[in-house]
């Protein structure tokens, strides 16, 4: 599965290509050669088929991210030649060459009715029992690469020991999770880990059927722009790529393309099934109960719904290899997989390692009975590339700016001007250097645009509202210059949950001390700005 790509991902690095074309059969017989030297070498281990599709989203700490993508629809089988690639990546870190091999996509994972390709009679079901052991739930004693199934959150001493459960696990529960060594490792040594969930005082939502949608999730009273709305632990945490997992048939030239990708299928569903029957029975109940797009792409129904429901985030990735991030992870959700998308969603959501916990908060002011939503795809992307992203959903958008694309793209194409004018690309939410520029007009239009479009929860709106506070103190309005820094606040919250003293928010983030100062400068000049008083004309004699 591929899990989201950031909002405002940087622009791609160009690199020399080298192509490489590989057969089905040499593909096999790779995989064949690599299975007999991790037999010899690390015989724990097994060939995986790497990420299928990479998320690049480099922030800083301070930057808040866009949550994770409904993952499941953009999937990619990865190309024979950058499958090894990535492979001798990982035997061959030191490798500094500058050329790397094309990536030659073997085509997006199937979706919709797709005529299954057929598989000779005689391939068996991979048998992921009877491949995978047991390990050992009180050790952290894995090697980076180990796949585990596992139950979290779990809690250990820093040095590695099993402390036991978290104390509010009876209320909060656990997540059933088939993730790294590396991983399970990075969430149990995680400061705080099994804290307990946030709860609102007054519940804000229900589940109901919304008409030509199904299930979805209403707001049960007013919502104010920031506050939380659910914070809920995964049924399910797995990988978000198909995996090759079995060895290579005698017959491996015969096989098609569909055909390896529907062994993949096969195989991916196997390997999620363990995880689902560890899965407590009012868990799997509810699994089971999540909506299924891909009944007849030759998805299986576990990995069916995982395409459907998953969310991904870049806390919950393996350790980086390559200089590129590491694989990436889909969490099933239960009541936050009833979200229904549009592009002006009311909410984001993002990942909190601690609590173990997707959260989820509104963007801005939710009334009572209106429909909670989320978003499936890049929202600032045109109309034509939200729709093709979304196509594989089985559903067609149809929000007020899907319904009106001209006048919808028209105002996106402005804002995307704007933010280019103002360096966008290269913003650190860290940079609190006031700006040479003063004039707020061409901002202020920004921020009326953006919301014209639903676009609260980009990263796009707070850098507006974060500028606007600059300006603001740069041309020494203290007054204004605090509402941005409010609205600033606000969207944080929303949209990282990062919560911000409000002595903070007074202080403009540090920038009244700067605000004051030109303030109090700019009442002592004369109207008109920095001109010399010209000396009064000498009176005429008489």
């Amino acid at each position: 599965m591929a899990c989201i790509k950031a909002q405002n991902a940087t622009d791609p690095v160009t690199v020399t290509m080298k192509v490489e074309t590989v057969s089905i059969e040499e593909f096999f017989k790779r995989v064949s050669e690599m299975k007999l030297r991790e037999e010899t070498e690390k015989p724990e281990e097994r060939f995986e088929a790497p990420d299928m599709e990479e998320v690049i989203k480099h922030l800083s700490d301070m930057q808040p991210e866009e949550g994770g993508e409904k993952p499941g629809r953009n999937i990619e089988i990865l190309s024979v030649d950058e499958i090894f690639r990535r492979m001798a990546m990982q035997t061959e870190p030191e490798k500094t060459e500058e050329t790397v091999p094309e990536v030659k996509v073997l085509g997006k994972m199937p979706h919709g009715v797709v005529e299954d390709p057929g598989l000779p009679e005689d391939l068996k079901q991979y048998d992921a029992k009877a491949q995978r052991r047991e390990w050992d739930a009180s050790t952290l004693d894995y090697k980076d690469e180990q796949m585990i199934n596992t139950t979290l959150p779990m809690r250990f001493s820093p040095t590695g020991e099993l402390l036991g459960l978290p104390p509010n696990v009876a209320e909060d529960g656990q997540s059933e999770c088939y993730i790294s060594g590396y991983l399970k490792r990075k969430i149990a040594l995680t400061s705080g880990i099994g804290s307990p969930l946030p709860r609102v005082e007054v519940k804000t939502y229900r589940i109901a059927e919304v008409p030509g949608k199904g299930a979805g999730m209403l707001a049960d009273r007013d919502i104010t722009a920031g506050e939380l709305i659910l914070a809920e632990r995964p049924l399910l945490v797995v990988p978000s790529n198909a995996k090759l997992m079995r060895a290579p048939p005698p017959n491996a030239d015969q096989y098609t393309k569909a055909q390896v990708v529907r062994m993949m299928q096969q195989d991916t569903e196997k390997v999620y099934e363990l995880a689902v029957e560890r899965m407590e029975p009012e868990q799997r109940e509810a699994f089971g109960n999540l909506k299924n797009s891909h009944e007849n792409d030759g998805s299986g129904p576990i990995l069916g719904r995982v395409r459907t429901n998953g969310f991904g985030f870049d806390q919950m990735r393996d350790f980086p290899r390559g200089g590129k991030p590491g694989a990436n992870y889909c969490i099933i959700c239960d009541d936050l997989s009833r979200l229904n998308h549009s592009c002006r969603p009311n909410t984001d959501r993002y990942w909190d390692m601690a609590s173990f916990s997707v959260q989820l908060r509104a963007a801005r002011n939710i009334k009572k009975d209106e429909e909670i939503t989320a978003h499936y795809c890049i929202i600032t992307d045109s109309f034509a590339e939200r729709q093709a992203t979304l196509e594989p959903y089985d559903f067609r958008c149809v929000c007020p700016s899907c319904l009106s694309p001209k006048t919808s793209d028209a105002r996106r194409e402005k804002l995307r001007t704007l933010l280019n004018a103002n360096a966008f690309s290269t913003w650190s939410a860290t940079d609190f250097e006031l700006p040479k520029t003063t004039q707020v007009k061409p901002l202020l239009d920004g921020v009326s645009m953006s919301e014209a479009e639903g676009l609260e929860s980009t990263f796009q709106h707070g850098f507006l509202l974060f500028l606007l506070m600059k300006t603001y103190a740069a041309r020494g309005d203290v007054v204004n210059m605090r509402v941005y820094a409010r609205r600033y606040s606000v969207w944080r919250l929303a949209c990282r949950g990062t919560v911000v003293d409000e002595d903070e928010v007074e202080n403009g983030f540090g920038l009244v001390t700067a605000a004051e100062i030109l303030q109090k400068m700019r009442g002592k000049l004369p109207a008109g700005g920095d001109k010399k008083k010209r000396k009064p004309k000498a009176k005429s004699k008489a």
